[in-house]
């Protein structure tokens, strides 16, 4: 089972990408690492896309619902799962 963090803020340009992104690089020093981007803005995806998402897989997740499910559902593929999203 994965160990998961959560970078929450209701608030636009409050840093909450930049410090998801930052800490999954850090932590794949020690272990497999899914960051998740559930933040309507959808700042982790277009970083990604734009070739900076080679380190560790980035999963975009648009609605409230699916988000429970689909951490539950690869829980077990990772050692660390970044959540990056509004609150």
């Amino acid at each position: 089972m994965a160990n998961i963090i959560a970078v929450l803020n209701p608030k636009g340009g409050a840093g909450k990408t930049t410090i998801a992104l930052h800490l999954a690089r850090a932590l794949r020093d020690s272990g497999s690492v899914l960051l998740v981007d559930s933040d309507p803005q959808g700042s982790a995806r277009d970083w990604s896309e734009q070739g900076g998402g080679d380190a560790f897989p980035i999963v975009g997740v648009d609605r409230a619902g699916a988000l429970k499910s689909t951490i539950n559902q690869l829980a077990g593929l990772y050692d660390w799962i970044v959540l990056d999203g509004a609150a």
